[in-house]
């Protein structure tokens, strides 16, 4: 195996930090695990960059597989001073070309993941163990950086000395102190010298993986430090140094004075743990199989082209269409047929060219997939490098697979390519309509001026790279149409580049009335992607003209956990497409797999994290339970495989818990299998805690109270949510209402509610049994008497949390200001929905077209709201693609 290596290194190192050392290391032991290093890429297998792909190199050989060892991005989160947007850009710019990332450290790889749909692989950093003993203990301690930046700060090293006078401090950089010498930065075999001698090594950076923690410890010297970035996958707690929370200077100085006492006694253990943890020879031998399976990846890939066609009810046109594919001038394809259960000659014609070519393949659903998941059914079973799809009633140019493939061939930039449509009519008169046009994303989350739906920009048979499927998880089975556009949307946002590569014709699309895309009501696909109203929300890897700012969203501050049982499995991907959909980023998502193994997880977006019980199926109380032990917020949300999150839904929930604390829970839609109501909890009494649960179970928890706890009972076969609440309320922990529907039940979809009344009457005795003082009325709950005040915070929460929109929403907030106690119910003149007020619920959001009705009653008053005059809260629900209508919904 031949391995062009980039960059190289000369002279001596005078303090160059860790991409040299890295690199440095490559060219010592790669050759001795039998690769040879070569000077330039004609001469390679495989390109090896470390930072960014130099554009030279892809434009002299375009098809040479590329890993890029990424030492990460300029986060956000940190002022740099203007500088961070180019060099991210060249970094980011290289991410979307290469096969394959390399990460340094977890921490790094999982903001990667955030950001762009490439495979990443955690490969750490190591050092030269020979070079590496136990020095004399000088009982310095040493904070050795090879500059000063944002990330790489003295500042709490100053603030530290100056906390510590009679500690002595040794830095490259820093302020002049007494107890403080500053040296510069320190040629590589000088540095090797102040390591060996300190007392204790100082690590205050965000450190990728520190290679200059690994070196302390080699040389048996205890590490402290702030737990964060790559030391919290090094330090073992205790063992070889300690960390503590940033910003925590009395916890950091007792850490130093720790290791300073600490440090000759266990100097030897610190010493041989790392030599045996952390040697360059192991890493060596993880790069080695990574470049491998990239070749191998790339070498099993053929045919060139995989065309997937799927087939319904179109034998009048599958022939001509069939007889297209033959004709092509490019002959190394293969084309895979989907009968999706036809009902008419589909399958029978699909056959006879199969026998006659053996490059048709034919595959026959036995029930209707309907188009996405049979064009994902086709593309699961094909093997070529690119693939493209076609409908059983269009054709392709002569040329249209060599010009397409052509053109991916010589530019790796380009993940899509497409050309131009020409249009067929029933007539045989054909025509160009102007459409499609090259491609911006920025145009692609928009809406047509006076169009009812957003605009397209490519056709939906446009030739892409494999991986462009694969990463991002294929067509989603809830678009029913816009299937294509919204996949469009997704893979741009994760970084694969659409481009018009030709303005020749390289499909023919047929005209007709009876189309799914004419027939089938248009919808916003736009509403999962929260990027469409504000840009800065996108993944960084998103092909925007320009380099958006790239935080790191680590670490998380909610966990969604989502726990996936048998029949849910082709539901998850809703729930999961809707964690992303969130205005508020900051989150993780945990997928716990309790299906018994018929979950496809490859399918997930990188950045989901996939676990799987034990003995599966388990239940669901044990899939949440697993889930929230290896969740990393300090608070999480559950939701149902079945369920969806409503775009603002972690946003509402975070700030309210930031301010309020407890649980957080909130109204929902009730989607009846296309039948939608709003449905509102009441106030937080724990009192109501007799009668069942006062929410649903998607809400906002602390983690700290579920190991209070003890988790959700997991000997419960039905209603643990309701077991769960109870005894949160008995710790106490009590519940707000943010009195929105942030979340969607989607009542039909899923077996967990016909499991839970199955199994009703056993879960419900153990409860009782369990719970029986509260009932007796000998315990009325640790958190009985606060309703009043938690009823005031929910009101306060809705007026302070409602989204800004100008006023142009479709609800308004509505308080009956009357004394009857029995609820009164109205139907609105216009929306036709139900609304009912009482004494004890007092505040509604009403359409506002029904207002009429209500500012006339004396009983009745708008809420004012402090940050506009209205809400929108238009569902993203239907799992069939467009949000039912107004007319649809009801209030409860």
């Amino acid at each position: 195996m031949k391995i062009c290596l980039y960059p190289s290194f000369g002279g001596e190192d005078q303090g160059d930090g860790g991409v040299r050392r890295v690199v440095e290391a490559q060219q010592r032991y790669l050759p001795s695990l039998g690769i040879e290093l070569v000077g330039q890429p004609e001469g390679a297998d495989l390109l090896a960059a470390h930072i960014q792909i130099p554009p030279a190199f892809l434009k002299r050989v375009p098809g040479i597989p590329v890993v890029l060892h990424c030492h990460g991005l300029y986060w956000a989160e940190y002022p740099w001073g203007g500088v961070e947007g180019r060099i991210n850009q060249v970094i980011l710019e290289s991410m979307r070309q290469a096969q394959w990332i390399t990460a340094p450290s977890e921490w790094v790889a999982r903001s990667l993941r955030r950001h762009i749909a490439k495979p990443v692989r955690v490969i750490n950093h190591g050092i030269d163990v020979e070079d590496w003993e136990i020095g004399e203990n000088k009982g310095y301690v040493l904070w050795n950086k090879t500059r000063v930046d944002p990330v790489c700060d003295p500042d709490p090293l100053n603030t530290l000395a100056a906390m510590m006078p009679e500690t002595q401090f040794v830095t490259t950089f820093g302020d002049e102190m007494p107890n403080m010498l500053v040296t510069d930065k320190l040629p590589y075999e000088t540095a090797k010298v102040a390591i060996r001698q300190a007392g204790a090594y100082l690590s205050t950076t965000r450190e990728t993986y520190g290679i200059g923690v690994l070196e302390a410890l080699a040389a048996g010297v205890p590490v402290v430090g702030w737990r964060w970035g790559g030391q919290e996958e090094i330090i073992r707690e205790g063992k070889n140094g300690k960390l503590v929370t940033p910003g925590d200077f009395e916890g950091l100085r007792d850490a130093v004075h720790w290791a300073l006492e600490n440090r000759d006694r266990l100097a030897e253990e610190i010493h041989k743990d790392a030599i045996r943890r952390h040697g360059w020879l192991p890493v060596m031998k993880e790069y080695k199989q990574l470049y491998e399976l990239a070749l191998q990846q790339d070498k099993k890939q053929s045919p060139k082209v995989s065309v997937v066609v799927t087939a319904y009810d179109l034998e009048k046109f599958l022939p001509e269409t069939l007889e297209s594919i033959k004709k092509q001038t490019l002959q190394d394809w293969e084309c895979i047929i989907i009968d999706d259960a036809s009902p008419d000659s589909c399958g029978a014609i699909a056959d006879a060219f199969a026998e006659e070519d053996p490059r048709f393949k034919v595959i026959h659903n036995e029930t209707n997939q309907y188009l996405s998941e049979a064009r994902n059914t086709g593309m699961r079973a094909s093997a070529g490098k690119y693939i493209l799809p076609l409908d059983a009633d269009d054709m392709l140019p002569p040329d249209a697979l060599e010009t397409l493939s052509s053109a991916l061939d010589a530019d790796r930039s380009v993940s899509i390519a497409y050309g131009n449509v020409l249009f067929l009519e029933g007539d045989g008169q054909t025509w160009h309509s102007g459409w499609p046009v090259p491609f911006q994303l920025d145009w692609q989350l928009t809406t047509r001026a006076g169009a009812d739906r957003p605009q397209n920009l490519l056709p939906y048979s446009s030739m892409f790279r494999r991986e462009v499927w694969e990463r991002t998880g294929g067509y989603r089975r809830r678009c029913r149409t816009a299937e294509d556009a919204d996949f469009w949307v997704r893979v741009a946002s994760y970084g694969f580049r659409p481009v018009m590569v030709t303005r020749a014709d390289t499909l023919i699309y047929r005209n007709r009335d009876s189309s799914m895309s004419r027939v089938q009501e248009p919808w916003n696909w736009l509403a999962w992607y929260p990027w469409a109203a504000d840009k800065t929300l996108a993944p960084a890897g998103a092909v925007f003209d320009v380099t958006m700012p790239v935080p790191s969203l680590d670490p998380p501050l909610v966990s969604v956990i989502i726990p996936v049982g048998p029949g849910h499995e082709q539901l998850v991907m809703d729930a999961v497409d809707s964690v992303d959909a969130q205005t508020f980023r900051q989150w993780e998502c945990i997928v716990v797999d309790d299906t018994g193994g018929t979950l496809d997880t490859d399918r997930f977006p990188a950045w989901v994290r996939v676990f799987g019980t034990a003995e599966a199926p388990r239940g669901v109380a044990a899939a949440r339970n697993l889930g929230i032990t290896h969740s990393r917020a300090a608070c999480f949300v559950p939701l149902d495989a079945d369920d969806i999150l409503q775009p603002e839904a972690l946003g509402f929930f975070y700030a309210a818990w930031r301010d309020y604390g407890g649980v957080i829970y909130s109204g929902f839609w009730d989607d009846n299998g296309g039948e939608v109501r709003m449905f509102m909890p009441q106030e937080y009494d724990a009192h109501d805690l007799r009668h069942g649960c006062i929410h649903a179970v998607t809400a906002l928890y602390p983690k700290s109270a579920w190991a209070q706890v003890g988790g959700y009972d997991e000997s419960l076969s039905a209603w643990e949510d309701w077991e769960f609440q109870l005894a949160l309320s008995d710790v106490p922990v009590c519940g707000t209402l943010v009195a929105l529907p942030l979340w969607t039940y989607r009542k039909t979809l899923g077996r967990r509610r016909e499991e839970n009344l199955a199994n009703f009457e056993d879960s419900k005795q153990a409860i009782l049994k369990k719970w029986a003082s509260f009932w007796e009325g000998k315990d009325t709950m640790g958190c009985g008497g606060c309703s009043q005040r938690r009823a005031k915070i929910a009101s306060d929460i809705v007026r302070k949390l409602a989204p800004p929109n100008n006023g142009s929403g479709d609800f308004i907030l509505m308080e009956y200001m009357g004394a009857q106690q029995g609820e009164m119910t109205y139907r609105g003149a216009v929306s036709k929905a139900i609304y009912g007020f009482s004494a004890r619920d007092r505040q509604k959001y009403v359409y506002k077209e029904d207002l009429p009705q209500f500012i006339g009653k004396v009983d009745f008053q708008i809420v004012p709201q402090q940050s506009g005059q209205a809400i929108s809260t238009e569902p993203i629900i239907s799992a069939m693609g467009p949000p039912a209508h107004k007319e649809q919904v009801t209030v409860a």
